[in-house]
């Protein structure tokens, strides 16, 4: 008799690989951590690690980013700790470890000081979560029957034959009424409702 293929544990594979260091191979939606900047944003990124050389050449960016920007990074990020840890001859690097209980790691050899700065706003703007290859480039947990929102989704579909330009779409349209346009209305008013206005604008 075959073997029958175990639907239950697909899943479950799936998510095994998931866990294996070949991002390229991995395909998946659009997400962000527990649905973070719906409401009060989180960062995710809980501590940052530098290691660096105190006097090799390779190390210069690094200390020179200790020493000027590190202060103001700590300042503006509290929620995140920072070690500095000074280890001779030893190549610069960036460790980061999230919420999530992942690490991500970056070389910052023989970079300046604006080159490290970069990596580390990449490493504090990071989720935590593996680098995959997007299936599309939306997601919702609620699709609808209707589509998704475009910016001519409610106008009027009497554009699609008129042979443009047409002056009947090329009139701006404001949501805003004009002072001219007060004045008018004003006037048309008193035009009803037969009150003389004098020069003053004062009823008679």
């Amino acid at each position: 008799m075959p073997a029958r293929a175990r639907v239950d544990r697909i899943k479950v594979l799936y998510n095994a690989a998931k866990s294996l260091p070949y991002p390229w191979l991995l395909r998946d939606y659009p997400k962000t951590v527990l649905h973070n900047g719906v409401g009060r944003f989180v960062c995710q990124l809980q501590r940052l690690t530098f290691t660096f050389c105190k006097s090799t050449e390779p190390s210069f960016g690094v200390r020179q980013f200790i020493e000027h920007d590190l202060l103001d990074f700590a300042r503006e990020n509290p929620v995140v700790v920072v070690y500095v840890q000074p280890v001779r001859h030893k190549l610069p690097m960036l460790v980061g470890e999230y919420l999530n209980g992942r690490t991500a790691s970056t070389l910052v050899k023989n970079m300046d000081r604006d080159e490290v700065a970069r990596h580390v706003n990449y490493l504090r703007t990071r989720s935590g979560q593996r680098i995959v290859q997007f299936e599309r480039d939306e997601a919702t947990n609620n699709p609808s029957v209707q589509g998704m929102w475009h910016p001519m989704l409610h106008q009027d579909t009497a554009m699609n034959s008129a042979a443009l330009p047409d002056a009947t779409f090329s009139k701006h349209h404001s949501s805003k009424q004009s002072a001219t346009e007060r004045v008018l209305q004003m006037l048309e008013e008193a035009r009803v409702t037969n009150v003389q206005l004098v020069d003053d604008g004062s009823p008679i």
